[in-house]
Formats: C-alpha cells, sequence, structure tokens
C-alpha cells in the first residue's frame, strides 16, 4: 500500500479532491483516505452510537444500506500505524492530519483547487506496483488540473 501525505485546503477544494479519487477508482485502483481532525466531534451526544462507546464498546459500527462507519476509542499517543490496521488490501491511502510521521510521497492541493504530486527523499526503490499507482496518480492529477 501506498501512503501519500494530503497537505492543503482538501474541505475548501472538495470537488478536486473528490474528482481525483474518482478518477483514480475509474482505474481500479482501491483508494482509502484517512482524515485526523483532532478538533473534530465526530459522535455526538444522544446518538445510540454515543452511548454504546460511553458504556465500553471497544468498536460500534453504524451501518446504513449504503455506507457504514467505525468507531472506536482512540488514545492519544496512537500513531498513523495504529489507524492504518483498517486499511487491508488497498492501493493507496491519503492521509491528512498526521503531522508527525514523514511521508515519501506528498499530494498537495493548492489555493486554487490544483493538485500537485512529490517525491520526499524516497530512498527506496519502486516497485512495480507502486510505479504503476504513480503514473496513475500524475495522469490523474493532469484531469483535475484541466
Amino acid at each position: 500500500m501506498l501512503l501519500i501525505e494530503l497537505i492543503g485546503d482538501y474541505i475548501r477544494h472538495k470537488n478536486s479532491f473528490a474528482t481525483f479519487i474518482k478518477y483514480l477508482v475509474n482505474d481500479n485502483l482501491k483508494i482509502n483516505v484517512l482524515l485526523y481532525e483532532p478538533f473534530t466531534s465526530i459522535d455526538q451526544n444522544k446518538k445510540d452510537t454515543s452511548s454504546h462507546q460511553a458504556a465500553g464498546a471497544a468498536i460500534t459500527i453504524a451501518a446504513s444500506p449504503n455506507k457504514h462507519v467505525v468507531l472506536g476509542k482512540r488514545h492519544k499517543n496512537k500513531k498513523l500505524n495504529d489507524d492504518l490496521i483498517f486499511f487491508n488490501k488497498s492501493d493507496l491511502t491519503l492521509v491528512c492530519g498526521y503531522s508527525e510521521t514523514q511521508f515519501d510521497y506528498t499530494l498537495k492541493l493548492n489555493n486554487i483547487g490544483e493538485l500537485d504530486f512529490s517525491i520526499n527523499n524516497n530512498t527506496s526503490p519502486l516497485n512495480c506496483d507502486d510505479e504503476k499507482i504513480i503514473n496513475l496518480i500524475n495522469k490523474n492529477i493532469s484531469g483535475v488540473n484541466q
């Protein structure tokens, strides 16, 4: 699995980000997005999931016909690898909010919603699958930036 740090205002430019993900999925890549937002409340009071978590459930899954959300207690000192266990058998994970982690790859979303992909001091050689994914990333960035 290739990990890429996402930098920039992905909320303000959610259409560019969503279009980029759609293009990659159309190229048959399994994409995950991991957003760590320390100042956002995910589980609201007076909801069933909140009461289950307060009662001590290790994991709560809220499911509907088309979507599900996995909730569990998270300790402040958890690191990126602790959260990646949920992403098995994916091609690419876009990660935002883990400032303590050094990434080999970065995807920047600039002020006008354009994407820029860069390799950051990657000393390990790319395997064939990673090289294919990076080529698809560069191809699809040009489609978003048009």
